[in-house]
């Protein structure tokens, strides 16, 4: 890597609660630097009146959708929620990241969300570093809940919302040599009742390439809305993933799944109901073409069994980390 700064782009802006904020002018889309990672800071400055009864990651659940993208339409993080972010921040960290709980007292809550664009676990992490001199601007669009999302009873409870974001990039323009050759995206599927269906189509295209699979199982969820319920490990038995070719995932259980990745990233503790299949985790080498290529598949579908004595309502929702060539380039992986 070359020398890098970090720069406060956002600093302290007010998000409109129930509703979405746009930025664009404050975040310097156009300078030429690579950016090689994102933080988003959320504050939560809850009034607690007569409301009460705290929502289990309600801190998570507020933060509707992110969406980063470029003037020529490159999403780099494509209407995802808050739970789903946060999760692949933090296996990608050496740490888990702050995350405040939310109780019913009045106090500020913060959450920190790190976006890693150049990945440090490639051998070249800045082949899918932000190249913001290809732009002429990047717009973040940050969609929030309210109150509804933190109580289970509102009452005269309020809340103020407020976004702080700093990006550490390159020192000056990327030149020639420097520049990356991927396109990073954030995406998420849409869910389904695993009480009713037992499969989750995984979006698939032409070049892209999926680094890694984050499944999310919550318990009590509202239908079709994704990463919804309270986070449960009684919901799934198994998972496998099938291609239409052959089952680039063998059947696992869920909860080992679960547990072997948080090993593997060093957690303090497993985050309950997820798993995340990691194409890059036992790469030595670095390099993207351990990544699974979706190209020319016929089908790819995630098929769960579900647990005996499940919760009502079990909504299972899964976001992508997805690499692409950029615009003109070929698609000699790195």
């Amino acid at each position: 890597m070359r020398r890098s700064e970090s720069k406060v782009l956002l600093d302290e802006k007010i998000l409109n609660v129930n509703g979405i904020t746009t930025f664009t002018e404050e975040l310097e889309g156009n300078g030429g630097q690579g950016w090689y990672m994102l933080w988003l800071r959320f504050k939560i400055a809850l009034t607690v009146g007569t409301g009460t009864g705290a929502i289990s990651e309600g801190e998570l659940a507020i933060i509707k959708a992110v969406t980063l993208r470029s003037s020529n339409n490159d999403y780099l993080i494509n209407g995802v929620c808050g739970r789903p972010l946060y999760d692949l921040g933090r296996y990608q960290s050496e740490r888990a990241p702050r995350k405040d709980a939310i109780a019913a007292a009045t106090a500020s809550y913060y959450v920190y969300i790190p976006v890693y664009f150049a990945d440090p676990r490639l051998f070249r992490p800045e082949v899918t570093m932000v190249d913001t001199g290809q732009y002429e601007s990047m717009t973040l669009d940050v969609t929030m809940g309210g109150v509804a999302d933190l109580l289970t009873t509102v009452g005269t409870s309020s809340v103020i919302l407020t976004l702080t974001a700093q990006v550490e990039r390159t020192l000056g323009r990327l030149l020639e040599h420097q520049l990356p050759s991927r396109l990073l995206s954030i995406v998420q599927t849409a869910p389904i009742d695993l009480s009713t269906t037992g499969v989750l189509r995984v979006p698939r295209a032409d070049q892209v390439r999926i680094k890694r699979m984050l499944i999310y199982s919550g318990g009590v969820g509202v239908a079709n809305t994704a990463f919804s319920g309270t986070p449960s490990d009684a919901i799934v038995s198994t998972v496998e993933l099938y291609d239409g070719i052959g089952y680039p995932l063998k059947k696992q259980d869920f909860q080992i799944l679960s547990e072997r990745v948080a090993i593997d990233n060093a957690l303090e503790t497993r985050p309950v109901g997820r798993a995340l299949v990691d194409w890059m985790q036992r790469d030595e080498n670095g390099s993207l073409w351990s990544s699974f290529d979706t190209t020319g598949l016929p089908a790819l579908d995630l098929n769960m069994t579900i647990l005996a004595g499940a919760p009502a309502t079990p909504i299972v929702s899964v976001a992508l980390e997805t690499v692409r060539p950029l615009a003109g380039l070929d698609a000699v992986a790195a």
